[in-house]
């Protein structure tokens, strides 16, 4: 991914600034993590936080759900996960941000 000249000039791009502005960041020569509670980032940052209580972190999460398109990963007591390989082949009972687009269409006519 580095070699990507744009993705690249992000990478280098952030990690100077943070070099700069004394932001506390993991390099690992193609990625930068940086621990941040936002759930968006820049193009080769990954944010990330940790937690001690599981609940504490299900109930994060939760308060999320509007920011978080889909989780996917092994089964986490209290989150609806999609396990890995599937987020890309929903369901028919599936909808984009929880909407049914059949019952919203009908609705309008």
């Amino acid at each position: 991914m580095i070699d990507n000249k744009k993705y690249g000039n992000n990478y280098e791009y952030h990690r100077a600034l943070f070099l700069l502005e004394g932001i506390k960041f993991l390099d690992n020569n193609f990625m930068i993590l940086r621990p941040e509670q936002k759930t968006s980032s820049q193009v080769s940052v990954i944010h990330y936080e940790f937690y001690s209580d599981k609940g504490v972190l299900v109930n994060e999460i939760k308060s999320l759900d509007e920011k978080i398109q889909c989780m996917v990963g092994n089964k986490f007591e209290g989150l609806d996960l999609i396990p890995f390989g599937e987020a890309q082949s929903p369901k028919l009972s599936d909808f984009a941000d929880g909407i049914n687009t059949l019952e919203f269409l009908r609705k309008l006519g």
